[in-house]
């Protein structure tokens, strides 16, 4: 029993050593520099000036992507949650309920790759001269092998492309110059 009060005692001494450290190192670089870089803060917030150099645009589509995602799912879920609750039978309910709990389960890096994986594959199938939508399909399948692979992966490039140029054939971690080649 004491271990475990001298164990929480000593987590919460590090977790509070190391804020203490990033606000005493962090805390003069925190300002309107940091978020809107050289541009007129009033100006960026009402989109009179682009912002290059902070970080207000990742703030921005953060933002904007949570909201798109909150408008999108909130409906979907309260509708399928009044369904299921209140319309649906009890096979139907077991059956979503098993498919939910799974689901509830499942990381959202895995279920974001899977979702890239079906998008390449469907992109390949249905649209053989896609161009932009097949270069979508392509740079999270590039952004996964620069940072995961230290071979050369050619699959996901020689089903998407279609036009004659230069190959990616020593993609991996130390030759990220053909990340940029479509």
């Amino acid at each position: 029993m004491v271990s475990a009060w001298v164990m929480s005692g000593l987590l919460a001494v590090s977790v509070m050593t190391f804020l203490g450290y990033l606000l005493f190192k962090g805390l003069p670089t925190i300002g309107t520099k940091l978020v809107f870089g050289e541009a007129e803060p009033l100006g960026a917030l009402v989109g009179r000036v682009r912002v290059f150099d902070g970080i207000f645009p990742a703030i921005l589509g953060t933002l904007s992507l949570v909201l798109l995602s909150t408008v999108l799912a909130v409906p979907m879920g309260v509708c399928s949650g009044i369904y299921l609750a209140e319309f649906a039978r009890p096979g139907t309910k077991k059956v979503f309920g098993f498919f939910f709990d799974i689901l509830a389960g499942i990381p959202s890096i895995v279920i974001g790759l899977s979702g890239s994986v079906w998008q390449f594959f469907c992109t390949n199938i249905f649209l053989t001269n896609s161009g932009p939508v097949c270069l979508s399909a392509r740079w999270p399948w590039r952004c996964w092998y620069c940072l995961t692979s230290s071979e050369a992966p050619r699959f996901p490039w020689r089903v998407c492309r279609r036009a004659p140029g230069p190959q990616p054939w020593s993609w991996g971690p130390a030759s990220c110059k053909t990340f940029f080649m479509c």
